[in-house]
């Protein structure tokens, strides 16, 4: 569990300052000046006790509101992110199958093995575009829609988008009939999915956060 607070700016007084302040924190800068430009707070978030040391600093750089947000949970966000893959491939595989896109490759391609890639490469860019589509609209996923949360993230997007299609790369792949090399593949990129969620690397390193809505 880790506890944060959660900072909304609503003006700038020092911007350099403010930018570098925020750059050290692994602010997302490009989401900062857009927010700014669009006349909304731009909200990050600071450990408990970095906040309590640089608070009087912060307050020089620029005008905000505080607030407690809720302890994060590795458990909690590894669980959403299982059940969020299990569903997107669902809908992806839908599509896919409902297309009858393997027969119409079958018919223009003689390899067994092409006609599975390109199958499955389709499956994970339609997973793509679903959690694109909510994470634009929506700021999170289908689960976190249904349950009322929202992600946030002060990272890459591209990365935690990556990061969530690893689960559903590597049920495909361990389901391939290419060979023990890409089942193998596929299990790794599951297990590394799990290690990586449940160590706490988006939490801390891409600092994503779950917010009730």
């Amino acid at each position: 569990m880790s506890q944060r607070v959660k900072v909304s700016i609503t003006a700038v007084k020092d911007l350099e300052k403010l930018v570098e302040f925020l750059e050290k924190n692994g602010a997302n800068i490009a989401e900062f000046f857009r927010a700014m430009n669009a006349g909304k707070p731009f909200v990050f978030h600071l450990d408990t006790s970095y906040y309590s040391q640089h608070k009087q600093e912060l307050e020089k750089l620029c005008e905000y509101q505080e607030e407690k947000a809720e302890a994060q949970s590795s458990y909690g966000l590894t669980a959403i992110m299982l059940t969020d893959a299990l569903i997107v491939l669902l809908i992806s595989s839908y599509f896919v199958d409902g297309l009858e896109l393997k027969n119409v490759l079958s018919d223009l391609f003689s390899s067994s093995a092409l006609v599975w890639s390109l199958t499955a490469i389709a499956k994970i860019l339609l997973s793509l575009l679903i959690y694109l589509g909510f994470f634009e609209l929506l700021h999170t996923t289908p689960v976190g829609y249904l349950f009322g949360i929202r992600f946030w993230t002060e990272g890459n997007l591209k990365v935690l988008l990556a990061f969530m299609l690893l689960p559903i790369a590597g049920i495909i792949l361990a389901g391939s009939p290419l060979g023990k090399p890409f089942k193998v593949f596929g299990i790794f990129l599951f297990i590394f999915f799990l290690v990586a969620s449940l160590s706490g690397v988006l939490i801390n390193h891409y600092r994503v956060r779950l917010e009730k809505v």
